[in-house]
């Protein structure tokens, strides 16, 4: 069963916490989520040469967000919801 299990991404375990902080930051509120507005937002987490490959992966779990994974960053479904209505 393991063999069957995609493998960990080692950065996404390292900044686990603070893609959850930025990403649900972004999304409670209202920000466009965009690599400027997440750049701005990790600038103070993520050191300099990890910064864009941080945008990178916090833009694909915004934009891969849907009812099943908004738990993983701290949102309510009506958070979610109103981000979907401003879409």
């Amino acid at each position: 069963m393991r063999d069957s299990l995609p493998e960990s991404d080692p950065f996404r375990l390292k900044y686990r916490a603070t893609l959850q902080d930025v990403v649900g930051f972004i999304i409670k509120e209202g920000k466009k989520a965009t690599v400027d507005v997440i750049r701005e937002q990790a600038r103070n987490l993520v050191p300099a040469d990890d910064l864009a490959r941080f945008c990178e992966v916090a833009l694909q779990d915004i934009q891969g967000l849907h009812e099943g994974n908004i738990a993983h960053y701290s949102l309510r479904p009506s958070e979610f919801s109103a981000c979907l209505e401003r879409v």
